[in-house]
């Protein structure tokens, strides 16, 4: 955008991201930003209510955070609608809180971590609905749901028949969202008062590497000098790309000596640790940003390796990342990744940034301003973090 939108002056931006996601930006004089996510999967797409239920977990997840960083917190509101071919997430807050609310609707639909006691809370909410709508006519429910299902969906269609909550696992719902619920046909809008120019950049690289597991290739090879490690690929859904690279004589540029994996997810260091043999030193860190550029935050195992490890070794520890990643619920760690990527995310090129959140508003410890490059170090499980200068 030019100088219209430095000044000012409202101002739409459309454009589609390499993963098929359509994002729109647009300039409003509301009070209110509103991030808008609509996607091209609903009730009649998947048996058994199972996209209703999918629509109440991701929800419920993006209202309260299960006790981390969640849209109350911030002082917003959201909703959800399960249509025939489509389910549509909203969020509305303060201003201020425009790229923190399209962060938690990404984080909200790349987790896919339905533990048990969300599956079960889930199911008993539908079952309370089906009980409704048997006592009640379609109409009543309709406008008591604030048409989050459409009326003929409950009345006669034999896929939604009968009225009763699904049968299914956190298992079964994990990879339907993997699988289904991706960014292939999938609509971003964003309302909020500032112009589209300062939004595109952060908006872009929060969603630019969200991928459904159906659309990437399993794994990939990564050819290195001295040997191959695998570039996995497996499960992947924003947060659960497992990048694998490794060197013993300093081969990749900036980390020489040293072995890296670099994970865009989050797993608990111990328990990779303890998954490793002893001559391994294994440690998790989050790296910042290299010049101006922004990406979301980039988790990276370091380990260091001593002159004799064979490359299956480092093969192995490919291994234990991976299925690592898959066992340790990240929302804790991907906080204050978050925190920190907004941080970097405000410092615009055009105009004053945006107000900074109110961190402070948050339960839990916020970080201390970053310098221009920093690393944010794993220190117990998901519990800890702590930023040091790189």
């Amino acid at each position: 955008m030019g100088r219209a939108a430095c000044d000012g002056a409202p101002a739409r931006s459309s454009f589609t991201l390499e993963n098929g996601l359509v994002v729109e930006l647009e300039q409003s004089p509301a009070s209110k930003a509103w991030v808008r996510l609509e996607m091209p999967v609903g009730a009649l797409d998947l048996p058994r209510e199972q996209a209703h239920l999918v629509e109440h977990l991701v929800l419920d997840a993006l209202a309260a955070g299960n006790g981390r960083i969640g849209a109350r917190s911030l002082g917003a509101v959201t909703n959800a609608a399960t249509k025939e071919h489509r389910t549509v997430f909203t969020a509305g807050g303060p201003p201020e809180e425009t790229l923190r609310l399209a962060w938690l609707l990404r984080r909200g639909l790349s987790r896919a971590d339905f533990d048990e006691d969300e599956l079960a809370a889930g199911l008993e909410v539908l079952a309370r609905e089906a009980e409704f709508r048997a006592r009640n006519s379609a109409t009543q429910y309709h406008a008591w749901a604030w048409n989050a299902v459409l009326r003929r969906e409950y009345e006669a269609d034999p896929i939604i028949r009968p009225l009763s909550a699904p049968q299914t696992t956190g298992e079964e719902l994990r990879r339907i969202v993997r699988t289904r619920y991706g960014p292939e046909g999938s609509r971003l809008e964003v309302s909020s008062p500032y112009p589209p120019s300062r939004l595109k950049e952060p908006i872009s690289a929060m969603f630019s590497d969200w991928r459904s597991e159906s659309s990437v290739p399993p794994q990939m090879p990564v050819s290195l000098p001295g040997g191959t490690v695998r570039l996995c690929m497996e499960g992947l859904t924003g947060r659960s790309l497992v990048i694998v690279a490794a060197s013993l004589n300093g081969s990749i540029p900036g980390r020489e000596g040293e072995a890296i994996a670099t994970v865009l997810t989050t797993s608990a260091s111990e328990r990779v640790s303890t998954a490793i043999e002893e001559d391994v030193s294994v440690e998790m860190v989050g790296v910042g940003f290299d010049d101006d550029s922004l990406a979301e935050p980039v988790w990276r195992f370091v380990a260091t390796f001593g002159d004799d490890v064979e490359w299956k070794r480092l093969a192995h520890l490919a291994d234990v990342i991976i299925s690592a990643s898959w066992a340790v619920d990240p929302d804790a760690v991907t906080q204050v990744a978050a925190e920190t990527w907004f941080r970097e995310a405000h410092a615009t090129r055009c105009g004053p940034p945006p107000p900074r959140p109110d961190f402070d508003r948050i339960e839990h410890q916020p970080l201390p301003p970053p310098p221009k490059v920093h690393t944010l170090i794993l220190v117990r499980g998901v519990d800890a973090c702590s930023s040091t200068d790189s």
